[in-house]
Parts: structure tokens; C-alpha cells; sequence
């Protein structure tokens, strides 16, 4: 009896670039920005705040928009002045609150901040 030769697949190795999605020091560790997100947002609710600064950075952003779901549309003014006080490279200028509210993930107003000139959505 012959047995049929199995051939092994090759192993695919993933490189990652290291700390690839590490948000830098200077955000994290920021003491001002840390007690403005403790004064004025609430603990119950993750804003991602740190995140959500460095991809304006890293996008080098001048105009951002806000999307929230209604019972959060209270804290997007206060988001988006830590927003722009806290842009370490100082680009972004302009934060637009988008009236319509969301309801999960399905309603995302691409167009409308497409149509405001916003270079990135910011989607709660």
C-alpha cells in the first residue's frame, strides 16, 4: 500500500510593525487633558478621548465631526473643546456637531460630514 505524500503548508508569519497602535506618552500621560476629561465627562461613558486625539494628529486634521447618539449630545460641545485645546499639533481649527442623533452603529453620517468638508467622522 502507498500512502499518499502530504505536503505541509507553509507558515504564515504576520509582521506588526512594534507599537504600530500605541498612542504616544504625550497624550496618555497629559495631566491637563486627564483632569479635563475627569471634570467634565462622565466616568460612565469610555470617549476614547486619547484615541480619538491621536488619529486627529496622525490625520494631521483641520475639521472633525461629531457624531453622538441623543442622549450623549449634551457632552459633544465639551468633546470638542478638549478636542481642540488638546490637538498636540495644533491642525485642527474646526469641530462640527451633526444634528442628526444615532441610533447604533447603522447610521453613520458619511455624507453629512463629507458635505461640511470634515477630514475625519467621529462616530459615539
Amino acid at each position: 500500500m502507498k500512502q499518499a505524500a502530504t505536503t505541509k503548508k507553509p507558515i504564515r508569519r504576520i509582521r506588526r510593525r512594534a507599537n504600530a497602535n500605541q498612542i504616544p506618552d504625550s497624550i496618555t500621560k497629559n495631566i491637563d487633558l486627564i483632569k479635563a476629561i475627569s471634570s467634565t465627562l462622565p466616568p460612565d461613558y469610555e470617549f476614547e478621548i486619547f484615541k480619538t486625539l491621536w488619529k486627529i494628529d496622525q490625520l494631521e486634521c483641520k475639521h472633525i465631526a461629531l457624531q453622538m447618539p441623543e442622549g450623549l449630545l449634551i457632552y459633544a460641545t465639551v468633546i470638542g473643546d478638549i478636542l481642540k485645546r488638546f490637538c498636540v499639533k495644533g491642525t485642527l481649527t474646526t469641530v462640527s456637531v451633526l444634528g442628526d442623533v444615532t441610533y447604533g452603529a447603522c447610521c453613520i453620517d458619511d455624507l453629512g460630514a463629507r458635505a461640511l468638508g470634515a477630514d475625519l467622522l467621529v462616530h459615539y
